[in-house]
């Protein structure tokens, strides 16, 4: 049995449907970030607050439910920055009471991941409910 069908079987057996679209397709990658003439990651995903392109999420691999990744901050993420910040201290804390109305403020934001131009898939814009940018890093879940 190919790993392909045996991959397929393994979604039917348990009752999922297998990925499709995009989030199926970047472990083959999309638009790459060009650096110095060198290649520096698979971009998939560009985020976005309003009329704003705050980063680029890059390299996206799952750890189900997450999707977790590689941020590349773009002029917008200045304004947004801190937020992620005070969001990132209440997860380090492991969300003290006083802490959580960071995760809110995050959450209400309403970010967009809209995903590149070229990148394979459906083109589908993702609304995540839940989305941790710090140091680098990202991660969310939709």
């Amino acid at each position: 049995m190919s790993g392909e069908a045996s991959c397929r079987d393994a979604y039917a057996h348990r009752g999922y449907t297998r990925p499709t679209g995009m989030l199926a397709e970047m472990r083959h990658g999309g638009p790459s970030t060009i650096r110095g003439g060198h290649v520096v990651g698979t971009a998939a995903y560009e985020v976005w607050h309003g009329g704003s392109l705050v980063g680029l999420l890059l390299d996206i691999t799952t750890d189900q439910p997450w999707f977790r990744c590689r941020f590349e901050p773009r002029a917008g993420w200045d304004r947004l920055g801190p937020l992620f910040a005070a969001q990132e201290e209440a997860r380090r804390l492991h969300f003290p009471e006083e802490l959580i109305g960071a995760v809110a403020a995050v959450r209400d934001l309403g970010v967009e991941l809209r995903p590149v131009d070229g990148a394979e898939g459906d083109g589908e814009t993702i609304l995540p409910w839940m989305i941790y940018i710090s140091e680098g890093r990202a991660s969310f879940r939709y």
